[in-house]
């Protein structure tokens, strides 16, 4: 569920760029997807709305810009 990607990712891929701690990946996933914001496709998420992926995308790179200057 890469923000850059339309690529189905697992739980585990999504694991460490999600902002909260692993064990709680999955039933996040799950609520998103009852949501209608992540769709699930084979044994992978993705984000449906171009948009949200743009939005997102942004965010990890400002948290990168920030973890690289710490």
């Amino acid at each position: 569920m890469r923000a850059s990607s339309v690529v189905p990712l697992s739980g585990y891929r999504v694991a460490p760029v999600a902002p909260l701690p692993r064990a709680k990946v999955y039933p996040e996933l799950r609520r998103a997807i009852a949501a209608g914001v992540v769709v699930q496709s084979g044994t992978g998420c993705s984000l449906d709305d171009p948009a949200l992926r743009q939005l997102l995308r942004a965010q990890i790179q400002v948290q990168r810009s920030r973890a690289k200057e710490e």
